[in-house]
């Protein structure tokens, strides 16, 4: 009888593992897959309007800088060559809005300290190409003349990433940077409130994902 009991509890621990990893790892429009990256204390969370085709991601985490990141992702691995474009604005008006962040990034792995490439649109306005060189390595940037946009285009070809930005439809400004990642890489959207107390919420509209 306690044989039984014990098989079928495993079943039902299995059962509900299997649930609740499968929903995790649920296709949300364009995109693989979410996750928390680091040791985020608020859990964040992202969704997909079919009918608008617009994404709202609610995200935590002290910051995407220096050697390590805590932040909320929205992802898909891709391969080869890719131009990524969005629409993007903040929805909450809460947390240290100077320092928080939302925007593209491009990743090696799901690690706190993995290389990246970012294009970051700050909750004060300051745009920026951040990197990370190499696992570990402390962050650096090239900061854009523009601020507050609310659009940005982030290009692979080969070892060469490119970010351009624009303002409500004005003339656009571009970075670049030579940076090797992987072949396979993980793509998409992030939110860091830069306030390990703070979630914030940003949206993502007129998504765009070529290869």
């Amino acid at each position: 009888m306690k044989k039984n009991l014990l098989y079928s509890f495993a079943l039902t621990f299995i059962s509900f593992a299997f649930i609740v990893n499968t929903d995790a790892q649920k296709k949300i429009g364009l995109f693989d897959a979410q996750t928390d990256v680091g040791k985020v204390l608020h859990k964040g969370s992202a969704s997909f309007d079919p009918k608008t085709k617009n994404y709202t991601i609610d995200g935590s985490g002290y910051n995407i800088w220096g050697t390590h990141d805590e932040f909320h992702f929205l992802y898909k691995k891709m391969k080869g060559d890719f131009i990524l474009k969005t629409n993007l604005a903040f929805l909450s008006k809460q947390g240290k809005v100077d320092d928080r962040k939302i925007g593209w990034m491009v990743r090696n792995s799901l690690d706190t300290s993995s290389e990246h490439v970012i294009g970051t649109v700050h909750g004060a306005g300051l745009t920026s190409l951040q990197y990370r060189k190499s696992k570990g390595a402390i962050t650096e940037e090239k900061k854009f003349t523009l601020t507050a946009v609310d659009f940005i285009q982030l290009e692979r070809k080969g070892n060469v990433y490119t970010v351009t930005v624009s303002k409500s439809g004005g003339a656009p400004e571009t970075q670049s940077i030579e940076l090797k990642l992987k072949d396979e890489v993980y793509v998409g959207f992030f939110v860091c409130s830069h306030d390990k107390d703070v979630v914030d919420k940003a949206q993502f509209s007129n998504v765009s994902i070529k290869f």
